[in-house]
Parts: structure tokens; C-alpha cells; sequence
């Protein structure tokens, strides 16, 4: 995942803490981050933060709550 975070935009589908499904848009991408001001948060175990291009915020899930991941850009 952080592989394909880290090159282009990716579509998350994931749980939620409360149980509720939500897909995000987000990314790792330097090309991308590089125009957004501050830092993500404090690493915390078995979650990845990422920037969510559609609230220009940080946002952050659980690899073990996923339910699909798709690179969007080849």
C-alpha cells in the first residue's frame, strides 16, 4: 500500500472505528504534498496516515480494515 501511496492518488474502501464503510481518495505523493502546508501526525501502529485530496486534510486508517485498495494512476 505505502508503495502506491507514495506514487500516485489511491482509492480506499475501509471501516471505520465506529463500523461504518467509507471510501477515501488519498496520497503519499511528494508531487502532490508538496503543495500542502504541515505535517502528518505521529505514526501509530497499524495505521497509515494519508493526505485525502477530497477535504485537503490529514486522514488516517488500518491496513486490517480495509476492504479494497486500487492505485488510480498507472
Amino acid at each position: 500500500m505505502y508503495d502506491a501511496l507514495k506514487t500516485s492518488i489511491c482509492e480506499v474502501v475501509f471501516l471505520k472505528a465506529n463500523g461504518d464503510e467509507r471510501t477515501m481518495f488519498c496520497t503519499l505523493s511528494p508531487d502532490i504534498l508538496g503543495e500542502f502546508e504541515g505535517s502528518s501526525s505521529v505514526p501509530v501502529e497499524d495505521q497509515i496516515t494519508v493526505w485525502d485530496i477530497e477535504v485537503d486534510a490529514w486522514r488516517s486508517f488500518k491496513p486490517s480494515k480495509v476492504l479494497s485498495f486500487e492505485s488510480l494512476e498507472e
